[in-house]
């Protein structure tokens, strides 16, 4: 969670200076097991709901199903495309840590030819989960579209398979 904060600080301070129209949370139910009852998008979108409000208050919306990032991209694109929102005729800014930034920005590319600003939150990583950042890059440069049946299955059923 911690990283979590620092990634919406992050953005809250992005749209402080870089007026946007949309700002969009993804992540569904994480941790179920350990009782969680909301999706990480709801759970963000309540924090940023209940910050001072900006100059320039953008829209917010929820994508709260997906829980891997190879499922956080095409369903957020699903979720701008039910209104009618292009990829084709808007800016994607990407507010996270560095290394989750970097399969972002390696999806946006190889699934959609769409090259997206990043903003990095430089929260600090432990070296294991960098090293595991940089291992699913790798694979999304690989495999875009999931490397097996099962991922292409999840992602069509969660309605991500634009």
């Amino acid at each position: 969670m911690p990283n979590t904060i620092t990634n919406l600080v992050a953005a809250r301070d992005y749209c402080l200076n870089h007026p946007v129209d949309i700002v969009v949370f993804t992540g569904g139910l994480f941790n179920q097991q350990k009782g969680q009852v909301s999706p990480a998008a709801d759970l963000m979108n309540k924090w940023w709901q209940a910050q001072e409000r900006l100059p320039h208050q953008p829209r917010t919306m929820c994508e709260n199903v997906s829980l891997i990032t190879r499922e956080n991209v095409p369903m957020t694109v699903g979720k701008l495309a039910q209104y009618d929102i292009s990829l084709n005729n808007c800016q994607v800014v990407a507010v996270s840590d560095y290394w989750h930034l970097l399969g972002i920005r390696v999806l946006f590319l190889r699934l959609y030819g769409k090259r997206i600003r990043i903003r990095s939150s430089k929260f600090r990583l432990p070296p294991k989960y960098v090293a595991e950042r940089l291992a699913k890059a790798v694979y999304y440069l690989i495999w875009p579209r999931g490397g097996d049946a099962r991922t292409r299955r999840v992602i069509q059923e969660r309605g991500g398979g634009q």
